[in-house]
């Protein structure tokens, strides 16, 4: 079974090689495509990660020790980026 979006996808690239698309609509459509994954990227990402984890291993998972190397990686990593 292939998946929806690769029709999509398909359809798209082959409109792109025919040449069909006036070259005002393909500049259009990159700045839409630039802002888009410039704001919004980032969102969409982390409610992929939200919604792929599993909040009762999660909160089993915090405690003292789990905080502790938490902060000791974000110590070290603002330590060693301020010496770059």
């Amino acid at each position: 079974q292939i998946h929806q979006y690769v029709y999509f996808v398909l359809f798209f690239i082959l409109i792109n090689v025919s040449g069909i698309l006036p070259k005002e609509y393909c500049a259009g459509i990159k700045r839409i495509q630039a802002f888009l994954v410039g704001r919004f990227s980032v969102a969409a990402f982390a409610a992929v990660g939200i919604s792929l984890l599993n909040f009762s291993e999660f909160v089993s998972a915090i405690n003292i020790q789990t905080l502790i190397v938490c902060l000791g990686v974000v110590a070290g990593a603002v330590i060693g980026s301020a010496g770059a």
